[in-house]
């Protein structure tokens, strides 16, 4: 799955060009989140706005075959603290 998460993080990179840790995420590899078949990437840019983009695995057993990149997500609104 390390493969999956590279790609979700370039994919993010090449939209926003500068990505950061979301939440208290120390580093991009900590904020990924699995929702059934789905990879979630929850990342902020450089104005605090958090986005998510996802991709969709396919399963064989226990070996992925196939991984699609949905679209990226606009800003997702947080709640102030």
């Amino acid at each position: 799955m390390e493969e999956q998460k590279k790609l979700l993080i370039e994919k993010a990179i090449n939209k926003h060009d500068k990505i950061y840790p979301c939440g208290k995420c120390s580093s991009l590899q900590e904020c990924f989140t699995m929702q059934g078949d789905q990879l979630l990437f929850w990342y902020n840019t450089e104005g605090g706005s958090t986005h998510v983009i996802s991709g969709q695995l396919e399963w064989q057993k226990t070996n992925i075959v196939k991984f699609k990149i949905s679209k990226v997500r606009g800003a997702v609104p947080t709640q102030a603290s």
